[in-house]
């Protein structure tokens, strides 16, 4: 089976889902963001580790997260605001930032040391989702994971869209409802969910 580009992600409680998707279809009719997030084929989301894997390394990867989830201490997530930061193609990408907290941090670099592992960087376009073209963004993000987002980069967000966000009142936190793997599509977006569970030690 082909190998599929994933993302291990925490996916927000389903009214900040919603606020998300919300400020995502004001991106999408002012900007024409061609990201559109939506409850089930674009999912907001907060990455933690990002590659690829092949199909059979499934269970283990989430036998992995299992463990690591029921012996982590999980706490809100607290924003620092909407930003807007500018893409290797020179587009604005707005999003919402979060507090890399220690117990953020802790819980990104232990799924980088237990499971990225198994993960590897040697991304192709057949590995992600859909059948659209393909960013070469999208694909660079994947390759450079490790290095350029992970550890001390690790820079914790929930990606909006494209286009720019005039200042917008967001909740100061929430709660993260599962942790996940996920299927990328174009632009790094989650687009199915191949494993779940839901994060209870809150």
């Amino acid at each position: 089976m082909e190998p599929l580009a994933i993302d291990v992600v925490l996916l927000p409680e389903s009214k900040i889902a919603h606020d998300c998707i919300a400020l995502n279809k004001r991106l999408v009719s002012e900007s024409r963001s061609e990201i559109v997030l939506d409850y089930e084929a674009c999912l907001p989301h907060v990455s933690l580790a990002m590659g690829c894997m092949t199909q059979e390394a499934l269970p283990e990867i989430a036998t992995r997260l299992q463990r690591i989830i029921q012996e982590s201490s999980i706490e809100a997530l607290r924003c620092q605001g909407i930003g807007t930061r500018v893409s290797s193609q020179g587009q604005p990408v707005s999003g919402l930032g979060l507090v890399a907290t220690p117990t953020l941090q802790t819980l990104h670099e232990r799924i980088m040391r237990d499971v990225a592992p198994l993960l590897s960087s040697e991304v192709t376009e057949s590995m992600l989702h859909g059948d659209d073209p393909i960013a070469p963004s999208t694909l660079d993000w994947i390759r450079a994971y490790r290095e350029s987002s992970s550890f001390d980069a690790f820079s914790p967000h929930i990606t909006l869209g494209y286009g720019r966000l005039e200042r917008t009142e967001f909740p100061s936190q929430f709660l993260a409802r599962s942790l996940a793997v996920c299927h990328l599509g174009n632009h790094c977006t989650c687009r199915r969910i191949l494993w779940e569970t839901e994060i209870s030690n809150q």
